[in-house]
C-alpha cells in the first residue's frame, strides 16, 4: 500500500469512526434526558477514572454512557464500556464483520453445525429458492399449492414460525402459522403457500418448529417464547471462552415476540429484583408478577454449559450473544447466535460492565489495533 493510499484510508476510516461515534452518543443524550439524569450532580471524579481507563482505545470519551448505566445498575463502575467505543472501535477488533452474516444465518446452523441442539427447521428461503431441513430443492410446482409436499413438515407439528435467516430486527418480521391437514394457515384460517411467503419476506428466511416453553419461562408471559440471552466472551489470552452474563427477556401480553422487558440472571439462577425496558426504566414487575420473591431459574448450569459449546464453535467471534429458549421438557435449544448488536445496553443496565474482571486484557488488545484492519472488517 503506498503511503498516499495509507493516508487515504486512515483519513477515511477516522471520517467514518467520528460520523458512527456521534451518532450513537447523540442516543445517549437523548436517552439520558429521558431518565432525567440533568436533575442529578454528576460524578465528576468517576466520570474523569472512566475516560482514563477508555482512553487508550478512544481518542475522547462522552461521560454520558458512564452516567447512564451507573444510574440503572445503581452504582457507577469505571469499566463500564461507553456503547459508541463498544460498537465502532472494540466490536470490530473482537468479531471479524467479513464473517458475522454468514455465521449469523440461520439457514446455515444445520449445515456448519449439524449437531447443534436447536428447533427443527422445516423450511429454508436461501437466495430466492426454496429448500427442505435437508437442503434439498423443493419443485418449484409446489411454490402455489396449498398442500405442502409430504414430509416436509413433520406430521406431529402443530404451529410454526417463519422469521428472517439474518437479524431478525427485534422480532419484528416473526410471524406464526399453523400446520393442519397437510396446509399452512395463518391467525385468520387462510391457507399461506410457500409463493405467498417468498413475495412477503424477499429476503433469506425459514420455517421452524414453535416450541412450547417450559413453565419456569411461561410465567412471565406465556404469548411469547421467552428467550435467555448468554453473553459469551472468548479470552484474548488463552482463548478460553467464558459466559459472562444472562438476561431473561420478556415479551409483552398477549404479542408473540420476547421484546418487552429483561430481567438479569445472577450465576446462581436468582433474578434480579427489578426490571427494565429499552430506555432504562426500572420496574419491580412483569406482567403484574412482582419479582422478589420469584423462584429462581433451575437450569441455570446447563444453560451456561451450552453456551460455551456453541460459541467454541463461532471462532471468528470473541463476543456472543446467545438466546435460548427452555422447551417444556427442559431441554435447552438454541434460537439465534448474535454475532453483532448484541444489546449492550440491557446487559449493563442489569450486570454492569460488559467485560468484568477481563476489562483491561480487552482495553491491551483493542490499544494495537491497526486502524486501517478495523476499517477493512466493517461492512455494516
Amino acid at each position: 500500500m503506498s503511503r498516499i493510499t495509507a493516508q487515504a484510508v486512515h483519513w477515511l476510516f477516522r471520517l467514518r469512526e467520528i460520523r458512527m461515534r456521534r451518532a450513537f452518543n447523540r442516543r445517549g443524550h437523548r436517552l439520558a434526558r429521558r431518565l432525567g439524569l440533568q436533575a442529578h450532580a454528576p460524578d465528576r471524579s468517576g466520570m474523569a477514572e472512566h475516560e482514563a481507563v477508555w482512553s487508550p482505545v478512544a481518542r475522547r470519551v462522552d461521560p454520558v454512557w458512564y452516567r447512564i448505566y451507573g444510574h440503572v445498575f445503581g452504582r457507577g463502575d469505571i469499566r463500564f464500556i461507553p456503547l459508541d467505543v463498544y460498537y465502532v472501535l472494540v466490536e470490530p477488533v473482537l468479531n471479524n464483520a467479513r464473517f458475522s452474516l454468514a455465521f449469523g444465518d440461520k439457514n446455515g446452523y444445520d449445515l456448519c453445525h449439524g449437531d447443534l441442539r436447536k428447533p427443527r427447521d422445516f423450511i429454508r428461503h436461501i437466495e430466492g429458492s426454496y429448500y427442505d431441513r435437508s437442503y434439498r430443492r423443493i419443485p418449484e410446482d409446489a411454490l402455489q399449492a396449498s398442500f405442502l409436499p409430504e414430509g416436509l413438515i413433520d406430521a406431529d407439528t402443530g404451529t410454526v414460525l417463519v422469521k428472517p435467516a439474518i437479524d431478525t430486527r427485534q422480532g419484528q418480521w416473526i410471524r406464526k402459522l399453523w400446520f393442519r391437514d397437510g396446509m399452512l394457515h395463518d391467525a385468520t384460517g387462510c391457507v399461506v403457500t410457500l409463493a405467498t411467503l417468498a413475495r412477503d419476506y424477499r429476503r433469506d428466511f425459514l420455517v421452524q418448529e414453535c416450541i412450547r416453553q417450559h413453565a419456569c419461562t411461561a410465567r412471565f408471559n406465556d404469548s411469547s417464547v421467552n428467550s435467555l440471552r448468554v453473553y459469551t466472551y472468548r479470552s484474548v489470552d488463552d482463548d478460553t471462552v467464558i459466559p459472562l452474563h444472562v438476561l431473561q427477556k420478556v415479551g409483552v401480553a398477549g404479542h408473540l415476540v420476547d421484546q418487552g422487558l429483561r430481567i438479569g440472571v445472577r450465576p446462581s439462577g436468582h433474578y434480579n429484583p427489578f426490571c427494565t425496558d429499552e430506555n432504562g426504566t426500572r420496574y419491580d414487575a412483569v406482567n403484574g408478577m412482582a419479582l422478589g420473591a420469584i423462584e429462581p431459574f433451575p437450569f441455570m448450569d446447563e444453560l451456561r454449559k451450552q453456551a460455551v459449546e456453541v460459541a467454541e464453535r463461532f471462532i471468528h467471534q470473541r463476543v456472543l450473544g446467545l438466546d435460548f429458549a427452555v422447551r417444556e421438557d427442559g431441554e435447552i435449544l438454541l434460537l439465534e447466535a448474535n454475532t453483532r448488536f448484541i444489546g449492550l445496553d440491557n446487559l449493563q443496565f442489569h450486570h454492569g460492565p460488559l467485560f468484568g474482571e477481563f476489562t483491561q486484557e480487552v482495553i491491551d488488545f483493542c490499544r494495537s489495533a491497526p486502524r486501517t484492519e478495523l476499517l477493512s472488517t466493517i461492512l455494516r
